[in-house]
């Protein structure tokens, strides 16, 4: 899956909140983590694969407007691909997937859980809307996946990524194994990027899952079998990555003092006002 690539203002990410992360270990990656694959099929970089493991779904499922720094993914390691990771080659390909797994997830973080074989992507050409069987055909490849991220070793910026030079289950190795797919379920594009490159994620539940499987925020009865958009990604010239969640952005409690603040004083004045009429 590579990335549909939308151009973005630096104004736009900038109005949101922007709240910093942990970092998630290679080591770490398993059932429900998405996973970042950045891959040169030409000039600078060309023949490795970087992968990050960017941890739990449920960080970029929070439906608050907020904007979660990505601190995984390290400047160093972008720019092995050019300098600020080349944004103006089409030959430097973006994605992000993930995966339920084959049973009934539950977050270690929040507690909310997502129905068997849910997938996650940056690209929707292709996903598959079927049934909880017929999605679970992502099953191998993004399993192997994981089995790349735990089983390999870290670059030395970044615990949570690693460079891949050939595997079959790796980024790149799906690619070209799955194409025209990727990882048998995704369309496959070649985006060229500019100073601020966007990839849309989103969220698939088969469309037989029960209502019982899931208490994840904000999912519905409607939601299932139909890509849900769960936020974009936004990487920056600078290097610097964010995840923006879709929704309407929370004031912070501070907010909504100030708020209170503003009625309570607004109160007292109309009340002397009219005091000073009578």
């Amino acid at each position: 899956m590579k990335n549909y690539i939308k151009h973005l203002s630096l104004a736009a990410v900038a109005a949101t909140l922007t709240v910093s992360a942990r970092a998630e270990a290679i080591s770490d990656a398993g059932n429900g983590d998405l996973v970042l694959g950045i891959y040169a099929t030409a000039g600078t970089g060309n023949g490795n694969t970087l992968q990050v493991n960017l941890g739990e779904f449920t960080r970029f499922a929070k439906f608050d407007g907020s904007t979660v720094t990505i601190s995984e993914l390290a400047l160093a390691d972008l720019n092995n691909f050019g300098a600020s990771g080349a944004f103006a080659r089409s030959t430097v390909s973006w994605g992000v997937i993930g995966y339920s797994g084959t049973s009934t997830y539950t977050s270690t973080g929040t507690g909310l859980k997502t129905t068997r074989n849910t997938l996650f992507a940056t690209s929707t050409g292709s996903l598959n809307s079927g049934s909880l069987n017929a999605q679970s055909g992502a099953a191998p490849t993004i399993a192997g996946l994981y089995g790349t991220l735990v089983n390999g070793t870290a670059t030395g910026n970044s615990s949570s990524s690693m460079y891949v030079t050939s595997d079959s289950f790796s980024w790149a190795g799906q690619q070209i194994a799955g194409a025209p797919l990727d990882f048998g379920y995704f369309t496959s594009t070649v985006t060229s990027t500019a100073d601020v490159a966007s990839l849309s994620l989103y969220e698939l539940l088969p469309s037989n899952a029960t209502n019982a499987t899931y208490t994840e925020t904000g999912i519905t009865a409607a939601d299932k079998g139909v890509p849900r958009l769960l936020g974009n990604f936004n990487l920056a010239s600078n290097g610097t990555l964010t995840f923006t969640n879709a929704g309407t952005a929370i004031p912070e409690p501070s907010t909504y003092a100030a708020i209170a603040g503003s009625v309570i004083l607004g109160v007292v004045a109309y009340r002397r006002r009219r005091a000073v009429k009578a």
